[in-house]
């Protein structure tokens, strides 16, 4: 008889189950499904009647691939269970139940920085029959005057939400789509809800000198995320140069020329430096948003100091994935167009 020893939840984080343990007198055959692949093993009990099944976190990491899928575990003949499970590539100090319950996927924590026109996601699990809803809540200021005013947005009434299924919910947004409530206000503030417990909270920082540069990541939990670089961006430009002599002649026979940039985060608040750490780990960025442009991260600098006088930020150097050099034209601005009637002069 096998016994399988390791507590199975509903829903988990592959770092939960980082050990299978079972209890048997004789060789167990294990299967793995998950993402419509299988994994078998058989496996031979130790002197004390204990079969471990070590870095299974890794093995369920792989069958994930990024998305929530349920998995089942055989062993023998009548053995069976099932979960979901929830893609995680990190390990967390809590599991999914805990976490899920209060927090949105995304490792950002406090207030967020964020500007016009910037878009964002948000993503939470819920596993219940009635599911939390998204609120919004705008805080606009008026500058000259000194008074505030509120709007309130429910998931019902005007925000795009989308059931990504197996429990997951996002909410994509920009800064920008939302109208101010008269003239003279300027949005503050936008205060994201879903439920009594999740929170996440975005400041709207005003563009000073160049405008910010976004890049829209897939995080650690498998969903997309935006941040924010408010320091500068810098292009360079070196050519990868392939050259040979030809009777006497010196030419270049290949020029790789794809520009690399670079873009300086500005400064970096506690719970940013963790959604940072997530973007060069990433292995899928866009350019402005989701839909955007893909982009390869080649580097990244960040150091933190335990100075508190000492501002932390990073960088990541970049480029496009699909292209090299690019050039848009600019189109000529015009006071009138061409159906201007003249005819008065």
């Amino acid at each position: 008889m096998v016994t399988l020893l390791t507590d199975i939840p509903e829903y988990c984080f592959p770092h939960e189950l980082r050990t299978l343990r079972f209890s048997a007198k004789e060789d167990c055959e294990i299967k793995i499904s998950c993402n419509g692949q299988e994994v078998l093993f058989t496996l031979t009990p130790d002197a004390g009647g204990i079969i471990c099944l070590d870095e299974f976190d890794g093995l369920l990491r792989d069958l994930a691939d990024n998305n929530p899928q349920q998995c089942t575990i055989e062993w023998n003949e009548n053995g069976r269970i099932s979960f979901l499970l929830l893609p995680c590539s990190i390990c967390l100090s809590h599991g999914a139940a805990d976490f899920c319950k209060s927090s949105f996927l995304t490792l950002q924590t406090g207030t967020k920085h964020t500007y016009l026109g910037a878009q964002e996601y948000l993503c939470f699990f819920d596993s219940s029959e009635t599911r939390p809803l998204f609120e919004l809540s705008l805080l606009w200021i008026n500058k000259v005057s000194g008074k505030t005013k509120s709007q309130f947005f429910l998931e019902t009434a005007g925000l795009s939400v989308t059931d990504a299924g197996n429990g997951y919910f996002v909410l994509a947004f920009s800064t920008s789509q939302f109208e101010p409530p008269s003239e003279g206000y300027v949005l503050h503030t936008i205060t994201a809800t879903a439920g009594k417990e999740r929170t996440q909270v975005f400041r709207v920082m005003p563009a000073i000198d160049g405008g910010p540069v976004t890049l829209v990541y897939r995080n650690c939990f498998g969903q997309m995320e935006s941040l924010h670089f408010f320091g500068i961006t810098t292009e360079e430009l070196k050519p990868t140069r392939s050259s040979a002599s030809f009777q006497g002649t010196t030419r270049n026979y290949l020029v790789e020329s794809i520009p690399e940039y670079t873009s300086i985060t500005g400064t970096l608040r506690g719970g940013d430096i963790a959604p940072f750490e997530d973007l060069c780990s990433s292995t899928l960025v866009f350019l402005s948003a989701a839909d955007g442009d893909e982009v390869c991260i080649t580097d990244n600098e960040l150091s933190i100091s335990n100075n508190k006088y000492e501002p932390q930020k990073g960088s990541v150097k970049w480029r496009f994935a699909r292209d090299g050099r690019r050039f848009t034209l600019s189109t000529p601005k015009r006071t009138f167009d061409n159906t201007f009637d003249a005819s008065f002069f």
